[in-house]
């Protein structure tokens, strides 16, 4: 049962509705909305913050759709788990981020370049080789991160379609050299609360809403990922699902005073100066998010539908996502100020 602690505030619940309201208007235009359902950014956030304290939040990306490229990866996927990353750290969440090999440069890079945010801290990524390498000792690192799980955060990760396969969009498959068996950490039924982000329906954790994806989008009998997950959250970019699930976290925190202790820090002169404060800690700005692109990009990864560089995620420049961060910010100062709950307490 879901502590009372996690049910937000009239003020909270409306901002966490406008921010998923704001990350489900399809401009990727890959036909969304049946596959959104009322609640879903809610239930992400409070699946995350009610998992239990003492081990890690694996956070998975890694969609490598670019199948010939080195890096394999495309730039949907980095970004938001950069960013998760940075917001959960901030809560004194423990973080890992499994990945193959072959994009783990990719993510290590990507992280350091929000490391100045938030926490300051630079979270640990564990590289693992594709499935045509896959040796036993491997099995036992999986085994090991498993155990220590305390919550599973699929974000743009490559999901297990109906025969086992991870397909494109454009049905496409990415095989053994390319995927490793890092989705078995998201597979249900482990004792795990696990969150899926998405945008069309490949990826892990998808397998909630398979039988809409089957008859809504294009290739969905075919690219459909099975796997389910306890809070499916689809968005108009994985990115932005999780730039979203940020700023419903910190919503929440605030608003059920989950916040880490900040003795190091003079005390706000208002609430309005105490809720910037708060939000600044806890989620990315537009300087660190341009800083997390553009280590991405210093990496090799590339648009995966354009293969454009310079920041571009799905067919979108940039200052796109940059801007629609900023949207979800401004959403989630206005609920900071509104709530009593969180500034009350002079957090």
């Amino acid at each position: 049962m879901l502590s009372p602690q996690l049910m937000p505030s009239a003020p909270a619940r409306r901002a966490i509705d406008a921010l998923q309201e704001r990350v489900q208007r399809d401009e990727g235009n890959r036909g969304i909305k049946p596959l959104t359902r009322p609640g879903q950014l809610l239930l992400a956030a409070q699946t995350l913050l009610a998992a239990p304290v003492g081990g890690s939040v694996l956070l998975l990306t890694g969609f490598p759709c670019l199948r010939d490229r080195t890096p394999p990866c495309e730039s949907d996927g980095p970004p938001g788990v950069a960013a998760l990353a940075c917001t959960l750290l901030a809560l004194g969440r423990p973080v890992t981020l499994p990945i193959e090999e072959h994009s783990a440069d990719v993510l290590r890079r990507t992280c350091a370049g929000g490391s100045s945010c938030c926490s300051n801290q630079v979270p640990e990524v564990v590289a693992f080789p594709t499935a045509s390498t896959w040796a036993a000792a491997d099995d036992a690192r999986l085994a090991a991160l498993r155990d220590a799980a305390r919550c599973v955060v699929s974000l743009e990760r490559a999901g297990d379609a109906a025969d086992g396969t991870c397909y494109t969009m454009r049905a496409l498959p990415m095989g053994e050299t390319l995927i490793g068996k890092i989705n078995t950490l998201g597979a249900p039924g482990q004792g795990v609360p696990t969150v899926g982000i998405g945008d069309g329906g490949n990826e892990l954790g998808m397998g909630s809403l398979i039988e809409d994806i089957k008859s809504c989008v294009k290739l969905g009998e075919t690219i459909g990922c099975v796997v389910a997950s306890d809070a499916p959250l689809v968005a108009s970019v994985s990115n932005w699902g999780g730039f979203a699930l940020c700023c419903a976290l910190a919503v929440l925190a605030w608003d059920a005073d989950l916040a880490t202790p900040t003795d190091d820090q003079p005390p706000p002169a208002s609430d309005a100066e105490a809720a910037e404060a708060f939000l600044a800690r806890h989620v990315l700005d537009r300087d660190a998010a341009r800083r997390i692109h553009e280590a991405m990009g210093e990496a090799g990864v590339v648009d995966g539908i354009t293969s454009a560089g310079g920041g571009s995620v799905d067919g979108m420049p940039l200052e796109v996502q940059l801007d629609t961060l900023d949207e979800l910010r401004c959403i989630a100062l206005e609920a900071l100020t509104a709530s009593s709950r969180g500034a009350s307490t002079g957090k």
